[in-house]
């Protein structure tokens, strides 16, 4: 594969993971289909637990995260449309 696809294939799994990781659920290896993202999230949970699990973690969710990254976001946004009016 490509140096391309395989970045794009760990951005995706990352992606995944942080969503999961904020809003909560189910990391699991059979919801990825490429055996490139397989190895990615197996390595994500296996760090993750500390090497305890492989094929599966549940997070909890971390509703305030989501409030934090929310109020920087506002912020960059209200800063970019501040600047572009001027």
């Amino acid at each position: 594969m490509s140096a391309l696809t395989t970045i794009f294939n760990f951005l995706y799994v990352y992606l995944r993971c942080f969503a999961c990781y904020i809003f909560g659920g189910r990391l699991d290896v059979n919801y990825f289909s490429n055996l490139e993202q397989i190895e990615f999230v197996r390595n994500i949970i296996k760090t993750a637990s500390g090497g305890i699990y492989e094929n599966g973690l549940s997070f909890p969710g971390q509703p305030i995260l989501l409030l934090v990254l929310g109020i920087f976001a506002l912020g960059s946004i209200i800063g970019l449309v501040r600047r572009l009016m001027k």
